[in-house]
Protein backbone atom coordinates (compact mmCIF):
# COMPACT_ATOMS: atom_id res chain seq x y z
CA UNK A 1 0.00 0.00 0.00
CA UNK A 2 2.82 2.35 0.74
CA UNK A 3 4.43 1.44 -2.37
CA UNK A 4 0.99 2.89 -4.10
CA UNK A 5 1.25 6.04 -2.22
CA UNK A 6 4.76 6.99 -3.20
CA UNK A 7 3.60 6.07 -6.88
CA UNK A 8 0.37 8.68 -6.86
CA UNK A 9 2.08 10.99 -4.68
CA UNK A 10 6.23 11.30 -5.45
CA UNK A 11 6.66 14.83 -3.40
CA UNK A 12 5.12 13.61 -0.16
CA UNK A 13 6.93 10.87 0.06
CA UNK A 14 10.40 12.75 -1.27
CA UNK A 15 9.42 15.06 1.90
CA UNK A 16 8.74 12.20 3.94
CA UNK A 17 12.19 11.06 3.30
CA UNK A 18 13.93 14.43 3.41
CA UNK A 19 12.14 15.03 7.18
CA UNK A 20 13.35 11.26 8.49
CA UNK A 21 17.05 12.10 7.70
CA UNK A 22 16.73 15.63 9.18
CA UNK A 23 16.12 13.65 11.98
CA UNK A 24 18.72 11.08 11.79
CA UNK A 25 21.11 13.52 10.98
CA UNK A 26 19.98 15.38 13.80
CA UNK A 27 20.09 12.44 16.53
CA UNK A 28 23.89 11.46 15.11
CA UNK A 29 25.05 15.23 15.55
CA UNK A 30 23.46 14.95 19.22
CA UNK A 31 25.23 12.10 19.57
CA UNK A 32 28.33 13.45 18.52
CA UNK A 33 28.44 16.31 20.34
CA UNK A 34 27.48 14.44 23.63
CA UNK A 35 30.74 12.20 23.11
CA UNK A 36 33.01 15.12 22.72
CA UNK A 37 32.10 16.44 25.87
CA UNK A 38 31.23 13.45 27.92
CA UNK A 39 34.62 11.39 26.73
CA UNK A 40 37.01 13.28 25.04
CA UNK A 41 36.38 16.32 27.96
CA UNK A 42 35.71 19.23 25.54
CA UNK A 43 33.69 21.99 27.27
CA UNK A 44 30.09 23.43 26.48
CA UNK A 45 31.61 26.34 25.44
CA UNK A 46 33.57 25.11 22.72
CA UNK A 47 31.80 22.52 21.86
CA UNK A 48 27.74 23.65 21.66
CA UNK A 49 27.33 27.03 22.57
CA UNK A 50 29.70 28.68 20.05
CA UNK A 51 28.49 26.27 16.91
CA UNK A 52 24.95 27.18 17.89
CA UNK A 53 25.72 31.10 18.04
CA UNK A 54 27.26 30.71 14.76
CA UNK A 55 24.34 29.07 13.35
CA UNK A 56 26.36 25.65 12.41
CA UNK A 57 24.02 23.80 14.57
CA UNK A 58 20.13 23.93 15.11
CA UNK A 59 17.86 24.56 18.16
CA UNK A 60 16.54 20.87 17.40
CA UNK A 61 20.45 19.72 17.78
CA UNK A 62 20.66 21.04 21.60
CA UNK A 63 17.08 19.62 22.07
CA UNK A 64 18.42 16.44 21.32
CA UNK A 65 21.17 16.61 23.32
CA UNK A 66 19.41 17.74 26.19
CA UNK A 67 17.19 14.79 25.63
CA UNK A 68 20.09 12.42 25.59
CA UNK A 69 22.00 13.78 28.76
CA UNK A 70 18.57 14.06 30.91
CA UNK A 71 17.91 9.99 29.58
CA UNK A 72 22.17 9.28 31.27
CA UNK A 73 20.80 10.96 34.42
CA UNK A 74 21.38 14.52 34.40
CA UNK A 75 17.55 15.18 35.69
CA UNK A 76 17.95 18.41 36.78
CA UNK A 77 20.30 21.77 36.10
CA UNK A 78 22.97 20.90 38.36
CA UNK A 79 23.58 17.26 37.23
CA UNK A 80 23.00 18.60 33.50
CA UNK A 81 25.79 21.59 34.41
CA UNK A 82 28.54 18.95 35.59
CA UNK A 83 27.58 16.38 32.41
CA UNK A 84 28.38 18.80 29.50
CA UNK A 85 31.05 20.14 31.28
CA UNK A 86 29.84 23.77 31.49
CA UNK A 87 30.86 24.38 35.24
CA UNK A 88 30.23 22.90 38.59
CA UNK A 89 27.50 24.54 40.38
CA UNK A 90 28.07 23.39 44.08
CA UNK A 91 31.48 25.54 44.07
CA UNK A 92 31.13 28.54 46.21
CA UNK A 93 32.96 30.80 43.76
CA UNK A 94 31.14 33.70 42.65
CA UNK A 95 32.74 33.01 39.27
CA UNK A 96 31.00 28.68 38.28
CA UNK A 97 27.64 30.56 40.01
CA UNK A 98 27.84 33.21 37.06
CA UNK A 99 28.79 30.90 34.61
CA UNK A 100 26.00 28.62 35.92
CA UNK A 101 23.37 31.23 35.41
CA UNK A 102 24.67 32.25 32.21
CA UNK A 103 24.35 28.38 30.57
CA UNK A 104 20.84 28.40 32.51
CA UNK A 105 19.50 31.92 30.28
CA UNK A 106 21.33 30.39 27.74
CA UNK A 107 19.01 26.98 28.11
CA UNK A 108 16.04 28.85 29.42
CA UNK A 109 15.82 32.11 26.88
CA UNK A 110 17.94 31.56 23.87
CA UNK A 111 17.03 27.93 23.22
CA UNK A 112 13.60 28.08 25.49
CA UNK A 113 13.45 24.75 26.51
Amino acid sequence: MEDINRALNPQHSQSETTEASAEINTEKLAEKLLYQVQEEGKDFWSTIYQPYTKQDITRDVILKLLEKARAEGATNMPKLARLLNVCDPDKPSAEERRVFFRFKNFLYKTVRI
